[in-house]
C-alpha cells in the first residue's frame, strides 16, 4: 500500500504511551544536553559566531516568554500525535538532531557572552533561573530552534493552519534566543 493512503495505526486514547515516549525522550535528551554543557570546563576553547544581526538585536528580558515557548513545542507531540508512525518519525528526527549536535558541542563548543540581568523583575528572575540551569555553551546548533522546527513540520502535517501558526512561533523562538544572549543567529540557522 502507498503510505499516503494506508490506514494509520492509531493510538488515540492511549495518552500514557504518548506521554511516556515524549516525556522519557525529552528528559533523556535534556540530561544529555545539560551534562555536555556542565562538562565543558574552563580549559576548553570556546568559540563565538557573531554576525551583524546579533549586534543589531538589543538584549531584552521581555523575550523570555517566546524563549520558553519551545518547552510547549517540545511537549506538544504528547498531546497531538495519535499515529504510531508519526510519533516514531518524531522520535527518530529528534534523535537525529542530537546525533549531529552532541559531537558539535563536544568538538567545537560555541559560547555567547551574556548581558547582566536585573533580577528585580519577574522576567529577569526567570532568565536568571534559565541561565543557572543552562550554561553559556552548547550553542551551535540551537536545540530551541531545532526542536521547534521539527515539531512544527510534523504537526503542520496534521493541521496546516496550526502548522502555520507554529512556524510563526519558530521565528519568535529564534529571535528570542538572540535577544536573550542565549544563542547567536547562526546557531538557529
Amino acid at each position: 500500500l502507498d503510505e499516503s493512503t494506508a490506514p494509520h495505526p492509531r493510538i488515540a486514547g492511549d495518552w500514557r504511551t504518548r506521554v511516556g515516549v515524549v516525556g522519557g525522550l525529552s528528559a533523556t535528551l535534556m540530561l544529555i544536553y545539560l551534562s555536555v554543557a556542565h562538562l565543558t570546563d574552563s580549559a576548553t576553547t570556546l568559540h563565538t559566531l557573531p554576525t551583524p544581526l546579533d549586534t543589531a538585536a538589543p538584549f531584552s528580558v521581555n523575550w523570555l516568554p517566546a524563549y520558553l515557548l519551545m518547552y510547549v513545542y517540545a511537549l506538544a507531540p504528547a498531546c497531538i500525535i495519535d499515529d504510531r508512525r508519526l510519533l516514531k518519525r518524531w522520535v527518530l528526527g529528534t534523535l537525529a538532531m542530537y546525533i549531529v549536535a552532541v559531537p558539535m558541542w563536544l568538538l567545537w563548543p560555541v559560547t555567547t557572552p551574556r548581558a547582566p540581568i536585573d533580577t528585580a523583575s519577574l522576567m529577569g528572575c526567570g532568565l536568571q533561573i534559565v541561565r543557572t540551569l543552562d550554561p553559556p555553551t552548547n550553542c551551535m546548533p540551537s536545540m530551541h530552534v531545532a526542536v521547534a522546527t521539527l515539531v512544527s513540520a510534523i504537526l503542520g502535517r496534521l493541521d496546516r493552519a496550526v502548522g502555520r501558526l507554529m512556524w510563526l512561533g519558530v521565528g519568535l523562538i529564534w529571535v528570542s534566543t538572540v535577544t536573550l544572549d542565549q544563542h547567536w543567529f547562526l546557531d538557529g540557522l
